[in-house]
């Protein structure tokens, strides 16, 4: 009974990074996982639609702009024991991830803010319409 009770819990942690669809969309996100000296390190990158007003994830005090990375303190951890050319994810980390935001005490999560194309505007939440921060690509 506490195992699924303890399942529950982390599936109810995690929901944020299933995107659903939306009549009135105000941000698309990607998951992917990357690697890091075969640690994996979960990335959700997230942009927020032009002219829309996004919500603050879970486990953070507002929704991050372009270009900044959010990062749990696992990863953090993580980071500060590799060289910058070795960092799994680029950038600074602009804030901390908290608990709200993790699967698990210890995992290694990143979210970088990507840069919406124009076309978002009149998009649908498929996120079609833009470029992941990873990406060198600015739309």
């Amino acid at each position: 009974m506490a195992v699924n009770l303890g399942f529950q819990q982390r599936a109810d942690r995690i929901e944020w990074r299933t995107p659903v669809k939306s009549a009135a969309p105000v941000a698309v996100e990607a998951v992917g996982t990357t690697f890091s000296g075969g640690t994996p390190v979960t990335v959700v990158d997230l942009a927020q639609l032009p002219g829309k007003n996004a919500p603050a994830p879970p486990g953070m005090t507002r929704f991050p702009k372009p270009g900044e990375v959010w990062i749990s303190p696992a990863l953090a951890d993580l980071l500060r024991r590799l060289p910058a050319d070795r960092h799994p994810v680029p950038g600074t980390a602009a804030g901390t991830l908290g608990h709200a935001a993790l699967a698990r005490l210890g995992e290694h999560l990143s979210t970088p803010a990507a840069w919406p194309c124009s076309s978002c505007a009149s998009a649908s939440a498929s996120g079609e319409c833009w470029r992941p921060a990873r990406s060198a690509v600015r739309c």
